[in-house]
């Protein structure tokens, strides 16, 4: 009897340092967590451009033109929406009616400069090109995540003034779509 109970013992005291180890293998959930702080994202625009004076012209075309410098935004929140910095120009008027029409309105600027995501992109405008309707400098792909850059160098603007257009001062609206982050 005394024999069985040193058994039992023993076999109890197996099953319990048995038990242990089971429990040293058992698996515990846990969590990580991190925060990335955000820096400022801004973009950098002309939003006015004087170009200046000249005699009017006879029989023949002649243009205004001017440099807004370079145009940047950076993206530092990673909006995955999607973002665009676009330009349109309104037709010019001057006080007695006169009319230019926006499609002579032209901008023309350096290759796009992408850092730190290719889906950050501009508008391509190596040439001269009309924005008498909507024309896209700077923009992010949507359904695209991270933080990106990309900016546009020596943005040119230039009015194509027709033959014998009547003297005066041209105003007009150049319409600017920024992001808002």
């Amino acid at each position: 009897m005394n024999k069985n109970l040193l058994k039992i013992g023993a076999l109890a005291l197996g099953m319990f340092a048995f038990g242990l180890m089971l429990n040293a293998n058992a698996e515990e959930l846990g969590e990580v967590s991190l925060t990335i702080n955000s820096g400022e994202s801004v973009c950098i625009y002309g939003t006015s451009l004087d170009l200046g004076a000249q005699n009017v012209q006879f029989d023949t075309a002649y243009e205004f033109s001017g440099n807004f410098g370079t145009w940047s935004c950076t993206d530092y929140i990673g909006v995955t929406e999607g973002w665009v910095l676009d330009i349109a120009s309104s037709d010019l008027t001057n006080g007695l009616g006169n009319t230019i029409s926006g499609a002579n309105v032209q901008i023309m600027h350096e290759t796009p400069i992408a850092s730190w995501d290719v889906n950050c992109t501009g508008g391509d405008s190596t040439t001269w090109t009309t924005i008498g309707t909507t024309n896209v400098v700077i923009e992010r792909s949507p359904g695209t995540d991270g933080v990106c850059s990309v900016s546009v160098g020596a943005l040119d603007l230039k009015v194509d003034v027709p033959a014998n257009q009547a003297p005066g001062a041209y105003t007009g609206t150049l319409t600017l779509t920024v992001p808002s982050f």
